[in-house]
């Protein structure tokens, strides 16, 4: 752990023959200190916090012991459209829109498409796919800009179960022949995005 400024100890460690820790690396480090310093006081406070030093120490090794408690942190996976994309009647990848789920769990995942739209007919869809197949979960079928002329944005939250090994992706399509449309990727400014978050995190259960 990093070592903390110099500290004085208080009361009667306090006068000048009394030991102080400066730069201490360890709580032993301190004990040890206190055990050699010749004075009765001293090694008293230092049997006393070699008590607490042991207990805590035997805590920390039952729980590694018996596995009670496991902790998993919450993970983000990131995607960033690599390239436009020029929309057609037909659904299509976002190049760069995917992320394959190394872990299985519940996720959080949120996408996010900007782009442009032309004048004719502005209205753009987006759907998110799972192992090339689109996400109709509860009859989710996508998202859908209204009829726009320029700039757009399109913003959509799913919550999926997922295996390990699963291939998630963000398509998009404008809806008439009509118009046309360009989603935003590369150098564009802003970024469509793909992020999945694993729920899985925190305190889990103890094991049973």
């Amino acid at each position: 752990m990093p070592a903390p400024p110099t500290v004085t100890v208080p009361g009667l460690l306090s006068n000048a023959k009394a030991p102080h820790v400066s730069s201490v690396a360890a709580f032993d480090t301190y004990i040890q200190v206190l055990n050699n310093s010749g004075r009765n006081e001293d090694q008293a406070t230092a049997q006393a916090l070699q008590q607490i030093s042991n207990a805590l120490s035997l805590i920390v090794q039952s729980m590694l012991q018996s596995q009670a408690f496991s902790f998993n942190v919450p993970v983000a996976y990131h995607a960033i459209a690599s390239g436009n994309l020029t929309l057609t009647t037909t659904l299509t990848l976002v190049p760069g829109l995917s992320i394959t789920i190394p872990t299985s769990g519940q996720y959080f995942i949120a996408a996010s498409v900007t782009g442009t739209a032309g004048t004719a007919d502005g209205t753009v869809a987006m759907a998110l796919f799972i192992n090339g197949a689109q996400f109709t979960n509860s009859g989710d079928t996508g998202a859908f800009t209204p009829a726009v002329t320029g700039s757009f944005g399109i913003d959509r939250f799913y919550v999926y179960q997922a295996t390990a090994g699963d291939k998630i992706s963000v398509e998009c399509a404008k809806v008439n022949n009509a118009g046309s449309g360009v989603i935003n990727g590369g150098n564009s400014a802003p970024d469509s995005t793909l992020t999945a978050i694993w729920l899985h995190g925190g305190l889990a259960a103890p094991s049973t």
